[in-house]
């Protein structure tokens, strides 16, 4: 695996994907992002987690921001023979749980690999071959006596489903590149940039499970205006007529007009497409109105906050194999580290 790609450093994202963070328990992602950003300014933590990166002083006050926290699972029931029951954490189709591979988080702190277990094909009638399973009907196997397991599991440890995080030519793929893409481009553009206004580098918390860290944030920082990084769903696949498809891999970053939570003002529209237009960065624009990001929460806290959101499309997204076009997080890169050059002189505040 390459070192760097333009302004990207994936073997960053390969320690970000490969970290567990499931929603509400971003410690272990916390700590590797602070690792990476100590010493670049002001280092701040809040009750709910949120983690602050304050660069810069002055007029405009501008907040960036991409969520920590990844969907997951949480263990409800232990039986006795040591099976483990779970209880799902963010958007999952189930239909992508049986025999995964999954990890968990310990009382104690440390990582536990297990498989998904399901009902056997050869025990299956018929009837039951022809219906998905429901998550209730799923378990979790770590190969454990249930004394073994009482001895590290506990109700409320969480996990996910994973998977290695791999390099495969033009393409990375991985588990929570949604958003540990958005993560990895605020540590580059922290490193990167050299601003003279107050820049707040906003790592949120519990986004998977409404976008609860990010209206904290914003209430905090009340910033004129803020940025919102993501990973978004790539629908140019088989069987996804065009019109259906949110964005598409290979297009570049996508530009967000209107989603489930937000309609983006037209001059922050304008302006993120007029700085990819002038800098030469390929882009595209995010059909509406699919999902729904932190700028959901952030656009309506105090007495409103101008909010855009520039995402890296992403094939199989919400899933443990989520793929990204590695020229599409190169040019999100680019274009974000000229927009935020580019805010003082914008009109936007």
């Amino acid at each position: 695996m390459g070192e760097r790609l333009g302004g990207i450093n994936l073997h960053l994202l390969k320690k970000l994907s490969e970290e567990i963070g499931v929603s509400g328990h971003e410690d272990l992602v916390r700590n590797l992002i602070r690792s990476e950003i100590d010493g670049l300014g002001e280092i701040e933590q809040d009750s709910i987690g949120n983690l602050y990166l304050k660069v810069g002083e002055g007029h405009p006050r501008v907040m960036i921001s991409a969520h920590m926290d990844e969907i997951g699972f949480m263990v409800k029931h232990i039986d006795k023979k040591g099976f483990i029951r779970i209880e799902l954490v963010g958007g999952w189709d189930p239909r992508v749980f049986p025999s995964q591979r999954a990890i968990l988080i310990d009382k104690n702190g440390e990582k536990l690999e297990g498989v998904v277990g399901s009902k056997p094909p050869h025990i299956q009638s018929r009837k039951e071959m022809e219906k998905a399973f429901k998550i209730s009907e799923l378990f979790l196997d770590i190969g454990m006596s249930k004394e073994e397991v009482l001895e590290r599991i506990e109700i409320g440890c969480t996990g996910t489903l994973y998977s290695e995080f791999r390099d495969i030519g033009d393409f990375v793929v991985g588990k929570a590149l949604d958003d540990r893409v958005g993560v990895l481009l605020l540590i580059e553009l922290a490193k990167a940039i050299d601003v003279d206004f107050e820049t707040n580098f906003v790592f949120t918390v519990q986004e998977e499970v409404g976008l609860r860290g990010a209206g904290v944030a914003a209430y905090r920082i009340n910033p004129d205006i803020a940025l919102v990084v993501e990973a978004t769903a790539a629908g140019d696949l088989p069987g996804v007529r065009e019109e259906e498809s949110p964005t598409s891999i290979g297009l570049g970053p996508a530009i967000t007009i209107m989603d489930k939570r937000i309609i983006v003002s037209s001059e922050i529209f304008s302006f993120l497409k007029r700085v990819a237009e002038e800098n030469n960065i390929d882009y595209q624009i995010k059909k509406p109105a699919y999902g729904g990001t932190d700028a959901g929460r952030i656009h309506i806290t105090r007495s409103g906050i101008p909010s855009g959101i520039v995402s890296v499309p992403t094939r199989y997204i919400h899933s443990p194999n989520q793929l990204v076009y590695k020229k599409d997080l190169e040019r999100t890169f680019e274009l974000l580290k000229f927009s935020l050059e580019e805010i003082p002189s914008s009109g936007l505040y």
